[in-house]
């Protein structure tokens, strides 16, 4: 079975709440959160076609560092703030995402101040600056607890007919489960920001050579975090490349 790193399992229940209490150092910098602006040792953290989130809820932290999902624990009071050690997934992505990932991770080892202003977290510490906007967060109710059959594969504009029995459950408790149409999947999720990233992930057995281009195309949707709209009874998720999976709702 390939597995990507399983991150911290706390991290299951991060879906992540807007904050609530009163501006400035003092103010809960709990939420969903979306890197803006940054200074890592007066290098800004490089920009591309990917997002860096952070995710803050009851002493737990994690998030997609722009290529990889990572977790670990945080410690806030009165303005000051700790990060642990992190904890991530082990895919490799194409520059820039690989050093602006190195980057921030470095960067959020080192802050020690937070505040909070309006929709705004900035983190610092010696030579660090990492700013942060709010992500609300998103409806997943629909989505949950429903068998989801697979329909279509989708890449750029184009739309491929699939084989076999493909489907996906995904659970509100975090837990992933389906198949490919040739192999069985299942997993662990978190919510990051409006993204559904696997902490943990594999595929059981092997394909015939006429099923092995939909498994592939399967897997690379769901291995490294997607988006999700649910209109009706159709189910549409993409990757970060423009790959995606089409369901329709199973009864």
């Amino acid at each position: 079975m390939k597995r990507v790193l399983a991150l911290l399992a706390v991290l299951a229940a991060a879906c992540g709440a807007a904050p609530t209490t009163t501006t400035g150092a003092g103010r809960n910098l709990e939420g969903n959160w979306e890197l803006i602006e940054s200074d890592v040792a007066g290098v800004a953290v490089p920009e591309g076609d990917f997002r860096i989130t952070l995710l803050l809820e009851d002493g737990t932290a994690g998030g997609v560092a722009a290529c990889n999902s990572y977790g670990g624990s945080f410690t806030a009071d009165d303005g000051f703030v700790q990060f642990g050690l992190m904890s991530q997934t082990e895919m490799a992505c194409a520059e820039p995402a690989m050093t602006a990932e190195q980057m921030f991770l470095r960067g959020l080892s080192a802050v020690d101040m937070y505040t909070v202003d309006d929709d705004r977290l900035t983190l610092t510490g010696s030579d660090v600056t990492l700013i942060f906007a709010i992500i609300p967060p998103i409806d997943t109710a629909p989505l949950f607890d429903q068998r989801w059959v697979l329909e279509s594969l989708l890449q750029g504009d184009a739309v491929s007919s699939v084989q076999g029995d493909g489907f996906l459950v995904l659970t509100e408790d975090g837990a992933l489960s389906g198949s490919t149409g040739c192999r069985n999947v299942d997993g662990i999720f978190i919510v990051a920001a409006d993204e559904i990233v696997p902490t943990e992930f594999g595929a059981e057995g092997n394909c015939p050579p006429e099923m092995e281009q939909q498994d592939s195309h399967f897997i690379t949707v769901i291995e490294g975090g997607f988006t999700a709209l649910v209109e009706e009874d159709r189910l549409t998720l993409m990757d970060p490349d423009g790959n995606g999976l089409q369901f329709r709702a199973d009864g």
